[in-house]
């Protein structure tokens, strides 16, 4: 019986020190509380391990753009941090690395960076173009800003505590704001570049606490070239919403291009958006669903439409040649009894205000039922112009005048009742927006 005894115990003393030779735990990192993050925020983070001796001078590390502090050693296998993440860090997986002495755990892609919003584009992001966007809101601890001025009936919205910015060559209309959704017009211009900075949407009262929100990856602007209107009539398709195309304009002789867009479909809602040779909707000459403007450098044509609504649609530019050149004789023609006598359809050549002050007086003979059409265009784009229309043979009765809208004017008089001369007034608008580096204006005068 002590021989069994004996032998029994020797076993129990090998098995023993069989386990104990086989079993040797490898210390590691194991997970992170939360595992993700919103690129420009804050959070702070649990890191967890396994089998680890972390002690208090362990660091933390979670890659490239997250930046770390705080960091405190709740036990061997549990550190608390906080995360700084700058906008500008990669949207990757990235990975945890705790380094403690001479011992490094790392959990490879644990922590996922993620955009706190979401763009969305109906309709065709491409230089030269008119596109809707929405930006969704995916951090609900930091809502939009919603704070307005305006009515929206008899003033408009303004927005005034939300920024979003798109990058060079992009303008963006904000039309509405609730504290999930951004949505308004992106207007592109004709040069933008093919890949803007990325996307971002400052919210928050100026002068007080603001947030951030970046979209982290470029916003996608598809290159293109314009094509050249060349006959009376150009085709246009729609096939989705905000789809556009892109012409330009150009005469070698003076003309006033009468240009519309039409739509086959009679619930589409196609439109032009004229741009001056800079293709920069800050400089916008005119917009809507007919326009006319003197190409006398390259124009820029942008046919769009909105709407949703599919089907063909139709530019159409119906050219009336200016036959007759006057010029602008500062300053004899400053006043009416110093009129420049031009003859319909009269081209105003590279005319100037060059003071708010400044007028410049044309006369001509127009006969009985006939309306007088004024148009003016660049010259500067910011040039803001007043049309004014006296007569009949009298430089003191008014007989119409522009509503001033608009930086260039398009003016058309009722038809004359009486034959005899008329005198057109071309002055700087006083709306108060004149500019001494924005003074030179063409100008058309028809008789129609």
């Amino acid at each position: 019986m002590g021989d069994i005894k004996r032998v029994l115990l020797l076993v129990g003393i090998a098995f023993a020190g069989a386990c104990s030779d086989s079993y040797n735990p490898t210390p590691s990192a194991s997970g992170v509380f939360p595992a993700e993050g919103f690129i420009g925020r804050k959070v702070r983070v649990e890191v967890s391990g396994e089998e680890t001796k972390w002690a208090d001078g362990a660091t933390v590390s979670f890659g490239d753009g997250i930046t770390v502090s705080n960091v405190t050693v709740a036990s061997e296998s549990a550190i608390f941090a906080d995360l700084d993440i700058a906008t500008t860090a990669s949207l990757t997986d990235h990975d945890v690395t705790v380094t403690n002495g001479k011992e490094t755990d790392t959990l490879k892609a644990a922590f996922k960076l993620k955009s706190p919003i979401e763009l969305t584009i109906t309709g065709l992001a491409a230089q030269g173009s008119i596109a809707q966007f929405k930006v969704t809101n995916k951090d609900l601890e930091n809502l939009f800003d919603t704070t307005s001025t305006g009515d929206g009936f008899f003033s408009p919205l303004v927005f005034t505590n939300v920024a979003v910015d798109a990058g060079p060559g992009v303008t963006l209309q904000v039309s509405n704001v609730t504290q999930f959704d951004i949505t308004g017009l992106a207007l592109i211009d004709v040069d933008a570049p093919a890949m803007t900075t990325p996307f971002s949407v400052v919210s928050g009262p100026a002068g007080g606490t603001t947030v951030t929100s970046s979209l982290g990856t470029p916003t996608a602007i598809t290159a293109r070239s314009a094509t050249l209107i060349t006959s009376d009539t150009t085709p246009f398709s729609v096939a989705n919403p905000g789809d556009s195309a892109l012409y330009s304009l150009t005469s070698d002789t003076p003309e006033l291009a009468q240009l519309s867009v039409t739509s086959a479909n009679p619930n589409g809602q196609p439109s032009l958006a004229i741009l001056p040779s800079s293709g920069h909707f800050a400089d916008l000459i005119a917009a809507g669903a007919a326009a006319n403007v003197i190409p006398r450098t390259q124009l820029y044509v942008i046919a769009y439409d909105l709407s949703g609504v599919p089907g063909s649609a139709q530019i159409s530019n119906t050219s009336v040649a200016l036959t007759s050149t006057a010029a602008d004789t500062e300053p004899g023609n400053n006043t009416s009894t110093g009129a420049t006598q031009v003859t319909a359809p009269a081209f105003i050549d590279n005319a100037s205000l060059p003071t708010d002050t400044d007028e410049d007086w044309f006369k001509l003979t127009v006969p009985v039922g006939k309306s007088i059409h004024v148009v003016t265009t660049p010259g500067d784009p910011g040039t803001d112009t007043l049309v004014d229309i006296y007569g009949p043979n009298s430089a003191t009765t008014a007989y119409g005048e522009s509503d001033d809208s608009n930086y260039h004017e398009d003016f058309v008089s009722d038809p004359t009742t009486v034959a005899g001369t008329y005198y057109v007034k071309i002055s700087a608008s006083q709306a108060g927006y004149f500019s001494t580096a924005q003074t030179h204006y063409l100008a058309a005068i028809i008789v129609e």
